[in-house]
């Protein structure tokens, strides 16, 4: 998948997922921005995001990117960076392997891309 970084939000979109095609969200729903650098595995990129107004979903889920060809850490500085109001937009194609979706509607508190 690719993952964008505008002036006000990210957007992820996928690649091979059937039924996620994107995923977005405003930096100022994000929280506990963490970058992960496993000894066995891929690095990834946490954070936690609150639902936005009319987005079709309630509450809060936990996000997890997972870089598999390289740009996790490179991508968690500039989405850190973004959160703060101190970056400029960006686009990170090599980022991130879809490896798996779950979005429970009676348990929104998990969301793992």
């Amino acid at each position: 998948g690719e993952v964008y970084l505008t002036t006000r939000r990210f957007i992820f979109l996928c690649s091979d997922n059937k039924d996620l095609h994107s995923f977005s969200g405003d930096f100022a729903s994000l929280s506990s921005i963490e970058v992960e650098q496993p000894i066995f595995g891929a690095n990834c990129v946490k954070f936690i995001i609150r639902a936005e107004p009319g987005g079709g979903w309630e509450g809060t889920a936990k996000l997890k990117l997972t870089f598999s060809a390289g740009g996790a850490i490179q991508f968690g500085k500039h989405l850190l960076r973004m959160h703060r109001g101190e970056g400029s937009p960006a686009l990170f194609k090599h980022t991130t392997h879809l490896l798996s979706t779950t979005l429970q509607p009676h348990n929104p508190n998990y969301l793992s891309l």
